[in-house]
């Protein structure tokens, strides 16, 4: 069994060496849509657009919840990226837009506790990669005697990877989370009660090995392990 485990470990790591970076794509827009809030009171759930300061400067936003105060609902907004955006190679983060999370006090039960974000994501000379994003909202108590508690927005999943073709080669275009910069990317923002955060959303590309490059790799490191003297366990 060792040595079948040393087989397959070696043609996983074979495989994965032959999605080095590659070819580069450069973003060519980034377009989003809110869809399918779970939870709280449909007649306080709210989808409008702004203006932004970052990117392409249209903010998409998600609005829910009765409010306890004049500072009104707790909402989300996301922006794309400029558009033409900077060159990206395979296996290293890049930006794909803002996440804007605004924490309001609301009455509890008005309170959404799930929403997805559709993206759209086009390079130039190449496909447009869509992937569904799934949200967690934890809205927490924190108004009147209560103190104040921050509140959570979690990314629970995708509905992906895409899988596109840019320049002959196959990648998995997938979101890896949210963070400040590719160093300290997580899956959650953690926003104060009556306060903002903002964060930048990551997204990847990752080579696809082509099923007959693997195949190859396997025999190769097949023939290897035989001239060393391994020797396959027989049943």
């Amino acid at each position: 069994m060792k040595k079948c485990a040393a087989i397959g470990a070696m043609v996983t790591w074979m495989c994965l060496v032959s999605s080095a970076p590659g070819v580069i794509a450069t973003i060519e827009a980034v377009g989003a849509a809110w869809d399918h809030p779970s939870g709280g009171f449909p007649h306080y759930i709210e989808f409008t657009t702004a203006t932004s300061p970052y990117g392409n400067q249209a903010q998409r936003q998600f609005r829910w919840g009765d409010p306890y105060t004049a500072a009104g609902k707790s909402w989300l907004g996301f922006t794309g990226v400029a558009a033409p955006s900077l060159a990206v190679g395979a296996d290293t983060p890049f930006p794909i837009g803002q996440l804007v999370h605004v924490n309001r006090p609301l009455v509890v039960p008005s309170a959404c506790q799930a929403v997805e974000l559709a993206l759209d994501v086009a390079f130039v000379d190449g496909p447009t990669a869509a992937l569904i994003l799934q949200l967690t909202i934890n809205e927490t108590i924190g108004r009147g005697t209560r103190p104040k508690t921050d509140d959570f927005i979690t990314l629970d999943g995708t509905q992906g990877p895409a899988l596109i073709w840019i320049a002959g080669t196959q990648y998995a275009f997938e979101v890896a989370g949210f963070g400040t910069r590719p160093g300290n990317i997580t899956d959650a923002i953690r926003t104060p009660e009556d306060g903002q955060s903002t964060t930048t959303v990551w997204g990847i590309l990752t080579i696809v090995p082509e099923p007959a490059t693997c195949l190859l790799l396997g025999l190769g490191s097949l023939v290897l392990l035989r001239r060393r003297g391994f020797t396959l366990p027989s049943h």
